[in-house]
């Protein structure tokens, strides 16, 4: 009953900053002793997957780094909790399991490394890497929700697979058009813009068909689902361009559509505010570098 209710709850909360389905899952989780192994993996790892959620957003914004190391503690245990009822009774469900190590190596990779063996030792995990932790939720389930999610962490600056990355989202789009659609092309305009902010480029890609190709992915991707964060990032692509009126409509646009989970709201104001420099509209420019400080403050 716990269970339902979350889910019920995480219905309404999709792609928001809202956790009151957390505290049912993880009732849900702590009564789970009697239930069914499928059931007891499902909600430890849903429970994690919200203190996930919190962890990224306490991440982003910059928090006290020890509430960021406390979460992100407290979501790997959930996550490992869940591989440990998989692996012991091998319910039918490996997705969930692969995309545990998912996350964990995200975590991992978030983490300095002079600090990835406290981490892991706190959560009582076997040392590994994040590539290792990506290896194993691929052969757990080779499926386009992992492919996807896997592609995604390859694709960060930090590891700079990219080429394997694109491979990984466009393996992913082709098997599972429907539901992999906006993620894929989101991610794939994140990596395109991460490699034109970093110089680098696959099979000699100029800086500017680099950010084309990150473009035209962003509006794919808003035409499946509009979000602050993929309009955010088609304004800052028309910045680099020099098209600040199209920059300006961009991060309005972003600002209507409300925040998501992964946006930084604040930031938007402040590049909508450099853009209106750049046009010499001062007072307004001025109007939205103060909306800033209040978004940052709020948030």
């Amino acid at each position: 009953a716990m269970a339902e209710q979350a889910y019920a709850i995480q219905w309404f909360e999709q792609d928001k900053r809202d956790f009151g389905h957390l505290p049912y899952f993880e009732e849900a989780a702590r009564l789970s002793e009697h239930a069914l192994p499928e059931e007891r993996q499902a909600w430890k790892f849903q429970c994690g997957l919200a203190v996930y959620r919190l962890y990224l957003q306490l991440l982003q914004a910059k928090a006290q780094p020890q509430d960021v190391f406390d979460k992100c503690c407290k979501a790997l245990t959930y996550f490992n909790d869940a591989i440990q009822v998989y692996e012991e009774h091998r319910p039918d469900n490996s997705r969930d399991a692969a995309l545990c190590w998912v996350f964990i190596g995200s975590m991992i990779l978030d983490t300095k490394e002079s600090k990835r063996h406290d981490l892991l030792n706190r959560c009582h995990v076997t040392e590994t890497t994040p590539k290792e932790c990506f290896d194993t939720a691929l052969g757990l389930s080779w499926t386009p929700y992992v492919l996807r999610m896997v592609g995604e962490q390859l694709g960060r600056p930090e590891l700079k697979e990219y080429e394997k990355a694109l491979e990984a989202l466009d393996e992913a789009l082709q098997e599972d058009p429907k539901h992999c659609g906006w993620f894929c092309h989101d991610r794939k305009g994140v990596i395109y813009f991460n490699m034109f902010k970093n110089n680098t480029s696959l099979q000699g890609q100029s800086p500017d068909s680099l950010l084309k190709e990150s473009l035209e992915n962003f509006k794919k991707a808003v035409e499946l689902k509009g979000t602050h964060t993929d309009f955010a990032y088609i304004g800052q692509i028309h910045m680099e361009l020099g098209d600040y009126p199209s920059a300006i409509a961009a991060f309005r646009q972003a600002v209507n559509h409300g925040i998501d989970d992964r946006c930084d709201p604040s930031l938007t104001h402040r590049l909508w505010g450099t853009c209106l420099e750049q046009l010499d509209e001062f007072e307004g420019a001025e109007e939205q570098h103060f909306t800033a400080k209040v978004v940052e403050q709020t948030l």
